[in-house]
């Protein structure tokens, strides 16, 4: 996959300091994710925008029972571990969202 950033346009440059200093292994994922070429990561091994965080097929293997996961806890888990599987990816991102309040902080496009 090319290396680009993603997000509303200026996202990545106006949140750069927030962003790219993020203080957890979610917060490096995000910065890949989402600012690769702002937070100067695209030498990283990057994954496709959203993927499995699953390292032993179990998303695969188990796709009904998580992925339909009705319990909160359950959804999460579909979501963080299994979100392509899934089709999760637009929570994925939410929940990164989320978790570090970007979106509070985005100007409105």
């Amino acid at each position: 996959a090319p290396c680009r950033d993603h997000g509303p346009v200026g996202y990545c440059t106006n949140e750069k300091d927030t962003i790219c200093n993020p203080t957890d292994e979610r917060g490096w994922e995000y910065a890949q994710h989402m600012c690769p070429v702002t937070c100067n990561l695209c030498s990283e091994h990057l994954r496709q925008d959203c993927e499995d965080n699953d390292k032993n097929g179990l998303c695969e293997l188990n796709r009904d029972s998580i992925c339909n996961a009705a319990n909160p806890e359950g959804k999460e888990f579909a979501i963080n571990a299994c979100a392509k599987t899934c089709n999760m990816c637009s929570e994925y991102y939410a929940i990164y969202n989320e978790k570090h309040e970007f979106t509070s902080k985005t100007t409105p496009t």
